[in-house]
C-alpha cells in the first residue's frame, strides 16, 4: 500500500513499539497509527490520497486478514537472525582466508555483547 501511494518513503516507516500497539479490531486504530507513522516518515498523506477513511477501509478490505501472520513472522525473524548472521560471517571469513592464502591471516573478533545485536563480529584481515 505504501509503495503504491508513496514509493519514496519505503523503509522510512518503523513498526510501532510493542507497548504502543493498539488492538485493531476495526480500521480506526490502524488508520490512527498509519497516519502518525507516515507523518513521522515525512509522507504527505493528503497529497497521496491517504485519509483516515481510506486507511480504515484498506485495513478492513486487505490487511486485517494478514494481521495474524505478523506475530509468527516476527518470531521467526528473531529466531533466525543470529544463525543467519553467523553463517554470513563464516562465509566472509572463509573468503578472506582463501584470498590471503599464505600471505596473511584473517580472524573473527567479537566486538560487543551478542545480546545487543547479532551483528557483533568484526572480521580482521592482516596481510
Amino acid at each position: 500500500m505504501l509503495e503504491r501511494h508513496a514509493p519514496h518513503a519505503r523503509g522510512a516507516v518503523k513498526a510501532p513499539r510493542a507497548d504502543a500497539r493498539e488492538e485493531a479490531d476495526d480500521g480506526a486504530a490502524f488508520a490512527s497509527y498509519a497516519l502518525t507513522a507516515l507523518a513521522a516518515a515525512g509522507v504527505c498523506c493528503g497529497g497521496a490520497g491517504l485519509t483516515r477513511e481510506s486507511l480504515a477501509a484498506l485495513w478492513l478490505n486487505e490487511l486485517s486478514a494478514a494481521a495474524a501472520l505478523v506475530g509468527p513472522f516476527c518470531a521467526l525473524r528473531a529466531v533466525l537472525a543470529a544463525p543467519l548472521e553467523s553463517l554470513i560471517v563464516l562465509d566472509r571469513l572463509a573468503f578472506l582466508r582463501e584470498a590471503l592464502a599464505e600471505g596473511g591471516n584473517a580472524f573473527a573478533q567479537p566486538v560487543f555483547d551478542p545480546r545487543l545485536s547479532p551483528r557483533n563480529i568484526a572480521l580482521v584481515a592482516i596481510k
